[in-house]
């Protein structure tokens, strides 16, 4: 078995051939193993899905299975129910990194 491993820079090629190179190793039957939190690229390209946060895989599964365990109706609802969302804290703190910047 051949694992391709892509990282969430996959994402600035949306849309480009290169999301067609994905399409055409999946079915040449590779594994595609695809970090990124860009929620559209997760739901175009992938069968399965595995939600990490904090280093520990805390959900896999289909992306209707996932969205069925949160009981809830999107994925991205699945994904702030499953995390606990994002802390205000860290919202702040991440707010204050991207205006320092600009």
């Amino acid at each position: 078995m051949k694992v391709l491993i892509a990282t969430k820079k996959l994402s600035k090629y949306y849309g480009r051939g290169e999301i067609k190179a994905v399409d055409q190793l999946e079915k040449a039957g590779r594994t595609i193993f695809i970090c990124t939190h860009i929620l559209p690229i997760t739901k175009k390209l992938s069968d399965r899905i595995g939600v990490i946060n904090q280093g520990k895989l805390i959900a896999s599964g289909t992306i209707a299975d996932i969205i069925a365990d949160a009981k809830t109706n999107t994925l991205e609802e699945a994904f702030i129910a499953i995390t606990g969302g994002i802390k205000e804290k860290e919202l702040l703190a991440w707010r204050e990194q991207k205006n320092a910047g600009t």
